[in-house]
């Protein structure tokens, strides 16, 4: 018998509740876990056990706040995308200069903070019948990037920001997953430069 929820049981309202709460028990273990993932970083793939050992947590307390990997993946992903967004808020009189400039930092951005956590992302994103965590990956992706082209002075004529980014979005984590699986010295710069050279050219 296994440990995890029942999809669809109460536990999962509790969840949802707790991601919200500003209990500070429960913002410690959250911020334990999210530390744990932090600690492993690329050294390895990412399980559940491993990240319970780390957080000094207990499985079931694990599963309090997470039904498992794929929502614990998409609820960093979450955090990133949050704290992006903070930053980009207090540095609001900053703008790119264009298309270009804006996209490179957001990718270089988005892929450093992926490799940085390749075990969990190859685990979550790059495994058979992923792509339910695959979509809602690329949901929280395009967050980030309608956030960055948003701060471009002019938005070029007939881009559509939404489909922009969700097209980005998932183009860019296929090939990051492709990137890791395959060509895992590929350095972060050489990966941000082959992503941007696959982008539309809306600026001609």
């Amino acid at each position: 018998m296994t440990d995890e929820p029942t999809p669809g049981s109460a536990i999962e309202e509790v969840r949802r509740s707790m991601s919200r709460s500003p209990a500070t028990k429960v913002a410690r273990t959250r911020q334990a876990i999210f530390e744990a993932v932090e600690a492993i970083g690329d050294d390895g793939p990412v399980t559940v056990g491993e990240v319970v050992r780390r957080a000094g947590i207990s499985r079931a307390a694990f599963y309090t706040h997470f039904s498992g990997l794929e929502e614990l993946t998409i609820a960093i992903m979450h955090d990133m995308v949050q704290k992006v967004s903070a930053q980009q808020h207090e540095t609001r009189g900053t703008t790119y200069a264009g298309w270009r400039e804006a996209s490179t930092a957001m990718l270089h951005r988005n892929v450093e903070h992926i490799a940085h956590n390749r075990g969990l992302y190859l685990n979550v994103l790059g495994m058979p019948g992923s792509s339910g965590a695959f979509e809602a990956a690329v949901v929280e992706l395009a967050a980030s990037i309608v956030a960055a082209l948003r701060h471009l002075p002019t938005v070029p004529a007939g881009l559509n920001i939404e489909d922009t980014a969700r097209f980005v979005a998932s183009g860019t984590l296929a090939m990051t997953v492709h990137w890791m699986r395959n060509e895992p010295s590929m350095p972060v710069d050489e990966m941000v430069d082959r992503l941007i050279a696959c982008f539309p050219d809306v600026e001609s």
